[in-house]
């Protein structure tokens, strides 16, 4: 599990999107509030989901990794030269 995003050598340091997780009701929402509009994927398999963002503005999830009810069991970001991906495995089923 980590924590922010490790920057690609060379990139200048940016301020980073700080993942949020709201509940509402039932319903869990996970929020990356990018400055600019962004485009995004998202895709689930089993338990996993995946997130992809087409932006490389660092990503902070210590939020999702220290959530309390332990809804999210872990959470990974990978970043590229064209954008990020998350992972993100969970005890919600559907």
């Amino acid at each position: 599990m980590q924590g922010l995003a490790e920057e690609p050598a060379g990139e200048p340091a940016e301020k980073p999107v700080v993942a949020e997780l709201r509940r509402q009701g039932e319903a869990l929402r996970l929020v990356f509030p990018f400055a600019a509009p962004t485009p995004a994927a998202v895709f689930r398999r089993y338990d996993t989901l995946w997130l992809v963002f087409d932006n490389n503005t660092p990503i902070d999830i210590g939020a999702l990794a220290g959530e309390q009810s332990r809804t999210i069991r872990s959470v990974d970001v990978t970043r590229s030269r064209e954008g990020q991906w998350s992972a993100s495995s969970s005890n919600v089923r559907a």
